[in-house]
């Protein structure tokens, strides 16, 4: 009887937090507002929806970037630490390199990568913060000019921490277990795509301050006070009424909204 109570009990609490929190955008911090305008707008073509003296808002189709203006440039070694990232993508990997190439960007040892869906470079901003520009190969090609974004998401130092975190505390649920190997897409409970899990051997956790440049997931929430009160143990850095920051296993720093 106590252990049927307990289930019925963890069940609607999984079911509570599940239901309040969704994939919301992405805020990437940046130690040159200016230089970050011409990378993500200029170059990459991404329309400004609201600009301020330390802040930018950028439309794209599939969800909002928010650029805010930090004193310190990224820092991370991405070959060895945990660090999220988005991933765009083009019609023709290789125009967009030549492209790329010509604006100057950092295209990271100039080397093309092999993925489960088709090709990719690894790039950076002018802050330091790494994403990769792909060519999707599989499935039925789709032409189309400039840049889009393909999906965002986070390199973990441990599968299985960040499993347990974002399914079973935070309530995300997974998409597909046979997705790419090492990676596992989340979804929300409405069936639609959140963000990936990427797994690396001999990746170490992230050491980021919340001031330096980097990139963040943010999730919203209709009752913060109410997903606080359920996430025991949750490494928060700041928090107030409408906002929480936290840390999750992999020493990668997010946000959630009360929207």
């Amino acid at each position: 009887m106590k252990s049927s109570l307990l289930l019925i009990l963890w069940f609607c609490t999984t079911t509570l937090v599940t239901a309040q929190l969704r994939f919301e955008g992405v805020k990437i911090q940046v130690n040159d507002l200016k230089a970050a305008k011409g990378f993500y707008h200029d170059i990459l073509g991404f329309e400004i929806v609201k600009e301020s003296e330390d802040r930018l808002q950028l439309k794209t189709e599939t969800f909002p970037i928010q650029l805010k203006k930090v004193e310190i440039p990224n820092r991370t070694d991405f070959a060895t630490q945990a660090n999220a990232k988005i991933a765009f993508h083009s019609s023709n990997l290789l125009v967009a390199i030549r492209y790329l190439s010509r604006c100057g960007v950092d295209i990271v040892n100039d080397q093309i990568h092999k993925n489960g869906v088709g090709i990719h470079v690894l790039v950076k901003d002018p802050a330091g913060n790494m994403h990769s520009i792909m060519e999707i190969q599989s499935g039925r090609k789709n032409n189309f000019q400039g840049f889009k974004i393909y999906n965002a998401g986070f390199a973990v130092s441990s599968m299985e921490e960040s499993e347990e975190f974002y399914v079973n505390k935070l309530g995300f649920e997974v998409l597909s277990r046979n997705y790419l190997p090492n990676a596992l897409p989340l979804k929300h409970p409405d069936e639609t795509f959140a963000f990936m899990l990427h797994a690396r051997k001999n990746t170490r956790p992230a050491q980021m301050r919340l001031q330096e440049s980097q990139t963040m997931l943010i999730f919203k929430t209709p009752n913060l006070k109410q997903i606080m009160q359920r996430l025991e143990g949750l490494q928060i850095i700041q928090k107030s009424d409408k906002h929480m920051v936290f840390e999750d296993p992999s020493g990668l720093i997010s946000e959630i909204q009360q929207k």
